[in-house]
């Protein structure tokens, strides 16, 4: 991995010479910190800068984080496609949007590169350090407050305004782009179908003996009969779709960064782009609303929330015609659902850090704490998934589903 990243950083200097001058002379990367970005299993990351030698003087570059792979990945493991679509999207789908206009949404991406060696694989991406630019993750994991989330939902209508812009300047070349994005969703639902099974039972059963919501639950039913095939539907990438957009796919705060002015959040950044996917807006929009905004922030702020979105969306390019908020709110019907399973899958996790519940290290036996979830016996890990976050994640995911059937979602 040292030799890899000293290739790319090489590259980078070499032809990005515009940032470091044209007489400059690579000498080092300096470390600044290191630490694991997000999670152990997927990425890491380390920070530093870039020291080279211009005029006879060292100088040391912008503040950078390298992106890598924490250990050599197995060919067709399902995460250097990660790293491949994240390369992808800055290097294609970026600037093929800002051909429309300038999009202030991202980091600067610098470079990127996957390494193939004996069928395994590593990988480096380096982006500007935001971080060292003042965007910070919001301080709670699982719900965030209203200022926050009405910033975040007026950043991703923006976002996905370009997507409909893209369809009515250039259709055809924005159909081949997006469908030259590797499909990180299909391989999640596959391999955890059973686990997310487990896991979404565990917000329907209250309900069956609540006299309110028992006697609504036939549809849910249904589609809890097969919901690996449901939520295949969701994510089918159908970029002949007119309501489909380019989705983050993972549009949750651990991907935000927001930046501060006066304690409140004034700007902020999307990170991780690794999950983008051609699909209903509901697919992001949902995934917000539902697994990091709690039950009173949905009663109190919902319609005000869905209009921080859906002006963002509007106005971005007044003349492009985008969905009428019915039209949005018909997918919602549609579609919610989908999201529900993907929250009984995460919500225990990102709450139990928040309030201080079981998390994954108090459910799973203590040989497997640092072993990838890929690697967990199943029926270990869905006890220990089952169980993370307690009765208050329990809660929780009924409560979505209550929000979800009272809104006619379901």
């Amino acid at each position: 991995m040292k030799r890899m990243i000293e290739f790319v950083l090489k590259n980078l200097f070499d032809d990005r010479k515009d940032l470091f001058g044209e007489e400059s002379i690579f000498k080092d990367f300096k470390k600044e910190q290191d630490f694991l970005w997000k999670d152990g299993y997927q990425s890491a990351a380390i920070f530093g800068r870039i020291v080279y030698e211009e005029k006879n003087q060292l100088c040391l570059s912008d503040p950078l984080v390298l992106k890598i792979t924490p250990q050599i990945i197995p060919e067709n493991d399902v995460h250097i496609f990660a790293f491949i679509n994240e390369i992808y999207f800055y290097s294609i789908v970026v600037p093929f949007f800002e051909s429309f206009r300038t999009l202030d949404l991202f980091a600067k991406y610098y470079n990127g590169h996957v390494q193939m060696k004996s069928k395994e694989y590593q990988a480096v991406i380096v982006f500007e350090n935001l971080q060292a630019g003042g965007y910070m993750p919001a301080a709670k994991k699982s719900f965030l407050d209203y200022a926050h989330l009405s910033l975040a939902l007026r950043k991703l209508g923006e976002w996905h305004a370009y997507s409909f812009k893209a369809r009515k300047e250039d259709p055809n070349r924005f159909s081949i782009i997006t469908n030259c994005i590797n499909d990180i969703h299909t391989a999640f639902i596959h391999e955890y179908n059973n686990v997310i099974h487990a896991c979404a039972m565990r917000g329907l059963k209250p309900l069956f003996n609540n006299p309110r919501y028992s006697d609504k639950l036939g549809n849910i039913q249904k589609i809890f009969e097969n919901i690996r095939d449901f939520m295949l539907k969701i994510v089918d990438g159908n970029t002949k779709n007119p309501m489909s957009v380019l989705c983050h796919g993972d549009f949750l705060r651990n991907n935000i960064l927001f930046k501060f002015r006066h304690n409140e959040p004034s700007d902020l950044k999307i990170i991780d782009l690794a999950n983008c996917k051609m699909a209903s807006p509901v697919v992001d929009l949902a995934l917000l609303l539902y697994i990091n905004s709690d039950q009173d922030t949905r009663k109190n702020h919902w319609h005000d929330l869905i209009n921080e979105y859906y002006v963002a969306l509007k106005e971005t390019f007044p003349d492009v015609e985008v969905p009428t908020k019915e039209q949005i709110l018909n997918e919602f019907r549609r579609k919610s659902l989908y999201v529900y399973f993907v929250a009984s899958f995460f919500l225990g996790t990102l709450m139990a850090d928040d309030y201080n519940l079981p998390g994954e290290k108090e459910c799973l036996p203590e040989e497997f704490w640092y072993t990838s979830p890929k690697y967990i016996p199943k029926d270990i890990f869905i006890k220990c998934f089952v169980k993370i976050g307690g009765s208050l994640t329990t809660e929780a995911l009924t409560n979505i589903l209550k929000d979800m059937i009272d809104r006619g979602f379901i």
